[in-house]
């Protein structure tokens, strides 16, 4: 329902989502933010769908979402290299 409230329009969505996923993080004082990714952010994603910083499919880097929210390890690669720059690969 929630999908298609937004009229698929999943990044929309994806960046609706990661502002209330940040806001769980604070809320319950979670140690890896990232753990919460598959329950607000994954399913949004087309299915097939790679992530930019590393080619790996389950997860993707969207425009908008803090990295630190991010499964990633490919982009955490990247920002500990290029600290202070957000890196958003251009593929989402």
């Amino acid at each position: 329902m929630l999908a298609g409230a937004y009229g698929g329009g999943s990044l929309t969505l994806a960046r609706h989502l990661a502002d209330l996923m940040s806001l769980a993080v604070a809320d319950l004082a979670v140690a890896d933010p990232t753990k919460l990714y598959r329950r607000f952010l994954k399913w949004t994603l087309n299915k097939g769908v790679c992530c930019g910083a590393c080619g790996k499919p389950g997860h993707a880097v969207i425009p908008g979402v803090p990295p630190r929210l991010v499964p990633c390890k490919g982009l955490r690669a990247v920002m500990a290299v290029d600290r202070g720059h957000l890196y958003w690969p251009q593929r989402v």
